[in-house]
């Protein structure tokens, strides 16, 4: 058995005895005993806290205690001890230690520091800022300091610094005016900073101080006040002073002004003293600028002497009044003082006869001072000159038949202007001429007196000019009516196809006598040499040699006058074999959509794919072609050229009409003239490069043809867009069986209104009853070597869609500068087409809603500037000679175009004939010309030997005309001349054929 025995200890602890006792069966015992003790040697578990750290200051540390644990004591006891270390300022660091200990006396310990510190910075405040003078104190002295405060540290602890930064210069303006950045710097014992600026502006703003040297009396006149100063120490040299409280005295500048500018302003003539009285004002400036002024003035004496002349022009003997002018230049004097004074001239004052030997002009000299005074000297001319000398011009005088007693007197007066006369400048001499229009010789062409080829009448024509002093001079010239014209035929052969057969010579010649017989023709000289016209005609045999269906034969017939001058016209004999059953006919009609019959389109049969035959059409649009049966044949119309038949604005209107669907295309043929570029649809695009031909930018399409031909019997499946599907612009005939027809609608690619005229050589339409539309430039003087700006301003300008027009002026009298936008919508630079050497200006303009400008209001404006010395109303006007010019309504009515000088219309037409254009040409060339009034006018064409090729003559409107030649009805090729004649005037031009 045993007993136990506990005896308790500290904490949990204690010491246990077991007793043990052994018994025996007899109660015998015995003992032993053992002690076991618990004991407690294990430090209690502390656990320090986190705690919060640093601490501004002036805060204080607050620690968060720490927890402990212990396996025997429940409660072990926490003790602590603080270890503080001072640092800057009133900051520090405290560590505190903590110790558990439990019941049996076993410890363990923890610590934590927490920091007082100090990161705020000072407060500091800087003086204010401040301007002070250049010679002022700049240290804070004077200008301030700054003051701090600290959170932790006292204010004597805290370190107040500064720096400065100055932008003074080392010489100049810049060392007396100049800033000075002064940053105050405030550290705490912690070392932490703050900073504040203080800026000091030093300034020079006190002028010198100054006085003047002393005033000058009873000065010479003629002589400028001296002496002056223009330093600081010529002033103090000449008795001035000068002081400053900054600048020294090489950095100040003087200067003066004179009132009046000069001694020779002043009045020297006048009893007062004040008005001889000059004023010299001194400034006197330091280096920055600070002025300071006085006076010194200078009296002079009054001026008491006449002018004295000291040289004079000559007298002189010259040969005309013109060479009788003053001399001033001449004319020398002295004036009293150098006195301002006029010279004036007297005269002429002559004697005799005017201009004549003999006679005298005196010219007198007078120089008058300001103060009144005068002299005065007479110059005599002597006239000495001789009579008029009478130079007849060199070559004869050639008058060209066609002639009337007004032509001939016409062109007898243009020679007559080619003479000259020798004067001795006496002005125009009367000229007088013994010439007589009705008092020609008669001769038979060249067998007569006078050796001049073709000459058919003469006269000795004796010229005098006579000068206003009654002398005469004379010369004689030879008159001479030359006939080197061809007959006019005014009358066309007919063409003829016969069939080939046994008769055929027969048949050409009584075809050939016909036209011969039916032929009318004039001889313009037939006045003078009234003998028939002779008619002959070439080659005398038909060509028997067949090409496709025909043996064709150019004849020419010959017209032959007195003179041996011939004019041709050609027709032509065909040929065809005997009809059979083999062949038959392809013709048809070209026509436009308004049914109008179109010339000059050249019809191409291609027979499987090969051309086997061409015909062009004439007036009455037709055409016909003999063809073998059974065959594949294309029939191709095609016509080129005359780019702006029928092309105007007025296109440009309604094709932006279509686009805007305002007012669409009411016809698929309007619709395929509208698709300029040949793109298969009508865009933007396409009134850009019309609108390039009307301004004559452009000369031809760039993807397409003048005309467009679609086959007759198309029906267009969509005509609202014929586009949709190709259109047939050819005929294509398999297997011809029988006659075909084949007829072809015109199309002139840019005419959207049919205005186009599909005959060349019509005329143009009258245009005499068209309101005008007027354009307003104010008139003016224009100088040689000045600008001007000239505006072009509306004048009732009322719902207006487009116009366009040429502007003329003549580049030897002005030079093209720039052209300006104004008032107009959708204008700008893209509505010129301007050629300065040729010395026009084509205009487009259009819009899409009609539109109304003020009186006045700017449409646009053309800086010129000018060669010599013109009057703008002479020198610009508006024409037709390029682009048409006419003007568009909002009810797409035409109206005419003319200019306005200062309200007055003064732009009549004149007699002009054009350049053609274009020149040089191949399929066709436009001629356009201006008559002043409607009448008869003919259009003839020359070749180099002066043969007549072709002439027009029709009776045409008032204004801008134009024909337009076909060119491969004109057989001859290179240099040509054409010749527009009226009953009053005749102008001759050259063009080239390729």
């Amino acid at each position: 058995t045993f007993v136990d025995v506990v005896t308790p200890s500290c904490g949990g602890t204690s010491s246990t005895t077991r007793t043990w006792t052994a018994t025996d069966a007899c109660g015998n015992t015995s003992t032993c005993a053992a002690t076991i003790e618990v004991i407690d040697t294990t430090p209690p578990v502390i656990t320090c806290a986190l705690q919060t750290s640093p601490v501004e200051c002036p805060g204080m540390p607050e620690f968060v205690p720490p927890t402990a644990t212990d396996g025997c004591d429940p409660s072990p006891v926490i003790t602590f001890v603080d270890v503080v270390t001072p640092s800057c300022g009133g900051t520090s660091s405290t560590t505190r230690t903590w110790t558990a200990t439990d019941a049996c006396g076993n410890t363990s310990t923890c610590a934590a520091t927490i920091e007082v510190v100090d990161t705020t910075p000072p407060t500091i405040v800087c003086p204010a800022y401040t301007s002070i003078e250049c010679d002022d104190d700049t240290s804070p002295a004077n200008t301030g300091s700054a003051t701090a405060t600290d959170n932790c540290a006292a204010d004597a602890e805290i370190a107040i610094t500064f720096t400065d930064v100055s932008t003074r210069m080392g010489n100049g303006c810049g060392q007396y005016n100049y800033q000075i950045t002064r940053t105050w710097t405030a550290t705490d014992p912690c070392g932490n900073v703050t900073n504040c600026v203080q800026v000091v502006t030093v300034e020079d703003t006190t002028p010198p101080v100054i006085s003047c040297p002393a005033n000058m009396m009873n000065l010479i006149c003629n002589t400028d006040p001296i002496p002056d100063a223009e330093t600081s120490f010529e002033f103090i040299g000449i008795g001035g002073t000068i002081g400053d409280n900054c600048s020294n005295l090489a950095e100040i500048t003087v200067s003066y002004v004179d009132s009046p500018p000069n001694q020779s302003m002043l009045n020297f003539c006048a009893a007062d003293p004040a008005e001889r009285t000059l004023t010299r004002t001194y400034t006197v400036t330091d280096v920055c600028g600070n002025a300071s002024t006085c006076n010194q003035t200078f009296i002079y004496q009054q001026s008491v002497l006449d002018p004295v002349i000291t040289n004079v022009p000559a007298d002189q003997t010259v040969d005309c009044a013109v060479n009788a002018f003053p001399q001033t230049h001449l004319f020398e004097f002295d004036i009293d003082c150098g006195l301002g004074a006029n010279v004036s001239v007297s005269g002429p004052n002559t004697t005799g006869t005017t201009g004549c030997p003999g006679s005298s002009i005196q010219y007198t000299y007078t120089v008058t001072d300001i103060c009144g005074r005068s002299a005065s000297h007479t110059q005599t001319y002597t006239l000495k000159n001789e009579g008029p000398e009478f130079v007849c011009p060199v070559d004869i005088c050639v008058i060209d038949c066609p002639v009337d007693t007004d032509m001939i007197q016409a062109q007898f007066d243009s020679y007559a202007d080619l003479a000259t006369v020798n004067v001795s400048c006496l002005g125009t001499p009367t000229i007088t001429n013994n010439f007589s229009p009705n008092g020609f010789n008669l001769q038979n062409c060249n067998n007569g007196p006078v050796a001049v080829p073709n000459a058919v009448a003469w006269q000795i024509v004796t010229f005098t000019a006579t000068d206003q002093c009654g002398r005469r001079g004379s010369c004689t010239a030879l008159v001479v009516i030359q006939d080197t014209d061809g007959p006019v035929i005014s009358s066309n052969p007919t063409d003829a196809i016969r069939l080939f057969n046994a008769n055929t010579q027969a048949s050409f010649e009584a075809w050939a006598n016909d036209n011969i017989a039916n032929f009318e023709a004039e001889d313009g000289c037939n006045d003078f040499t009234p003998n028939p016209i002779n008619w002959s005609y070439s080659p005398a045999t038909p060509n028997t040699t067949f090409v496709g269906p025909f043996a064709t034969t150019i004849v020419r017939f010959t017209a032959t006058d007195n003179c041996g001058n011939t004019t041709t016209v050609n027709a032509t004999f065909r040929l065809k074999e005997e009809p059979s059953s083999a062949v038959t006919t392809i013709s048809g009609m070209i026509h436009t959509e308004d049914d109008q019959m179109v010339d000059a389109v050249e019809l191409t049969l291609n027979m499987n794919s090969a051309n086997i035959e061409s015909q062009m059409t004439e007036e009455d649009g037709a055409y016909e072609f003999i063809a073998e049966l059974e065959q594949n044949y294309e029939v191709l119309p095609s016509r080129n050229g005359d780019v702006l038949n029928g092309v105007t604005t007025m296109d440009l209107i309604l094709m932006g009409q279509h686009l805007l669907e305002i007012q669409t295309l009411d016809s698929p043929y309007k619709m395929i003239a509208a698709d300029i570029n040949r793109s298969g649809s009508i865009t933007a695009l396409d009134m850009i490069e019309l609108r390039r031909l009307i301004l004559l930018i452009d000369e031809e399409y760039s993807n397409n043809t003048s005309w467009r031909f679609v086959d007759a019997d198309y029906i267009f499946p969509n005509p609202e867009n014929p586009f949709a599907s190709s259109f047939p612009e050819d005929r294509n005939i398999n297997g011809l069986s029988q006659d075909e027809i084949a007829d072809f609608i015109a199309v002139k690619i840019g005419d959207l209104n049919g205005s186009a005229e599909p005959v060349n050589l019509a005329a143009t339409g009258d245009t005499r009853d068209r309101e005008i539309l007027y354009i307003n430039v104010a008139d003016q003087e224009m100088l040689a070597g000045k600008t001007y700006t000239v505006d072009f301003k509306a004048s009732d300008f009322k719902n207006i869609l487009g116009y366009q027009f040429t502007l003329e002026f003549d580049p030897n009298q002005l030079s093209f500068v720039n052209a300006l936008e104004g008032q107009l919508p959708d204008f700008n630079m893209d509505n010129f087409g301007i050629r300065v050497n040729q010395g026009t200006i084509t205009s487009s303009w259009n819009t899409n809603q009609e539109e109304s400008l003020p009186d006045n209001a700017i449409l646009f404006s053309i800086v010129f500037e000018a060669s010599q010395d013109i009057q703008l109303g002479k020198a610009i006007s508006i024409t037709s000679s390029l682009t048409k010019a006419e003007a568009y309504t909002g009810e797409l009515e035409v109206m005419n175009l003319g200019l306005l000088f200062d309200g007055t219309a003064t732009n009549a037409p004149k007699f002009r004939l054009y350049q053609n254009t274009p020149n040089p040409f191949m399929a066709e060339t436009v001629i356009g010309f201006t008559l002043p009034e409607a009448g008869p006018a003919t259009l003839t064409i020359y070749d180099v030997t002066g043969q007549v090729i072709t002439q027009i003559t029709d009776n045409y409107t008032k204004g801008y005309q134009n024909v337009v030649i076909d060119g491969p009805t004109l057989p001859s090729v290179g240099l040509l001349y054409y010749q527009l004649q009226t009953e009053t005037r005749t102008e001759t031009k050259k063009m080239i054929k390729q």
